[in-house]
């Protein structure tokens, strides 16, 4: 979504007005930080993206890789959020989060990185610039360690063991290049274009959201295309997760059958 300069402060009711705070976008890593945790099948990746109203703007995604530093040889999770189709103002901050299997022990690494567009004005024309920041965070698995709670791991407000996040700063909006009739482009502050986040520590996991994560993880571990589920998924989880199979089915013969008459 994109909007001329001319027509940039109307809108701004959507996008939350453009201050001092509220022009910065900050993504961060939420979970886990540089501690030592539980062997977890599914332990939470989570990011948070704060002022996520203006993810329209520079429509970011985020990626990371896990690497065990113990056994430099073994290839670790990874895992690549494009925000395809999200709603960015149901919930601030943001959440983005998957699932990683970690049963083995020992020390590990994870790359994440941060990826966004804007536009670079430059002789008196506007170019589409993207951009990225990478983050590096070492974090400790040992069968011994207490069991994973978001809820209590972000509800510290003392400095944390955060990796570092990064905020970028927008200035203003602008036509899109050679699109001016498809929406806005962000333009990035000169003086102060992307920093460090002010303090990752701060962004806190409370109990709905927590509960909202844990939820998603049941659907995903219950789904019937899952050929491992666990043996307590109810029969609501199973018939709600083969209904949904169902419908991609459907959708998938009618994408074929569309192929074929055309």
């Amino acid at each position: 979504m994109r909007l001329l300069v001319g027509t940039l402060w109307p809108l701004l009711g959507v996008f939350g007005a453009i201050t001092h705070a509220a022009n910065v976008m900050e993504v961060d890593l939420v979970f886990p930080r540089n501690e030592t945790y539980t062997t977890d099948q599914q332990m939470p990746v989570v990011f948070a993206i704060r002022n996520a109203q203006l993810g329209p703007l520079l429509q970011p995604s985020i990626s990371y890789q896990v690497r065990n530093i113990s056994d430099l040889g073994q290839s670790g999770p990874s895992n690549h959020h494009l925000f395809l189709n999200v709603s960015w103002t149901d919930y601030e901050p943001y959440f983005a989060y998957t699932f990683i299997n970690m049963t083995a022990e020992g020390a590990f690494q994870i790359f994440w990185s941060t990826s966004w567009i804007y536009c670079n004005q430059t002789s008196g024309r506007n170019k589409i610039v993207r951009d990225d920041s990478t983050e590096l965070l070492h974090f400790i698995v040992k069968k011994d360690a207490p069991a994973t709670d978001l809820v209590a791991v972000t509800a510290n407000d003392e400095p944390c063991n955060a990796s570092p996040g990064v905020s970028i700063n927008i200035s203003n909006m602008t036509a899109v290049p050679s699109f001016p009739d498809k929406g806005s482009c962000a333009l990035m502050d000169a003086s102060n274009p992307v920093g460090v986040s002010s303090d990752p520590c701060r962004v806190k996991i409370d109990e709905p959201t927590a509960e909202r994560i844990q939820n998603n993880l049941r659907e995903r571990l219950c789904s019937a295309l899952n050929p491992d589920r666990p043996a307590d998924c109810t029969t609501k989880d199973n018939a709600a997760q083969s209904g949904a199979a169902v419908g991609i089915k459907c959708l998938a013969v009618a994408i074929v059958m569309v192929g074929f008459l055309a």
